[in-house]
């Protein structure tokens, strides 16, 4: 029993320092990875405010012809057809 204890633990002890040989190997990936998020994260901060932008100009488009159909005397039924 003791000999069979002694093959499980040099087992898992061999498993063991192959992950961690694995993980000291895959360090450079691991900083990749992060090094692209941290990019990627900035692009979209920057993709949102534009998109924002985009918006708030488009809304101001639109507040200005409504307020133009508005002032003309536009009735919103005779444009839908009623």
């Amino acid at each position: 029993m003791d000999c069979s204890l002694e093959k499980e633990s040099n087992a898992l002890a061999g498993l063991f320092q192959n992950i961690i040989c694995d993980l000291k190997g895959g360090q450079a990936v691991w900083d990749d990875l992060i090094q692209k998020t941290v990019k990627f994260s900035g692009q979209m901060k920057l993709t949102i405010g534009a998109v924002s932008g985009f918006i708030e100009a488009l809304q101001r488009v639109a507040d200005m012809a409504t307020a133009a159909k508005v002032g003309a005397g536009f009735d919103s039924c005779t444009a839908v057809g009623q």
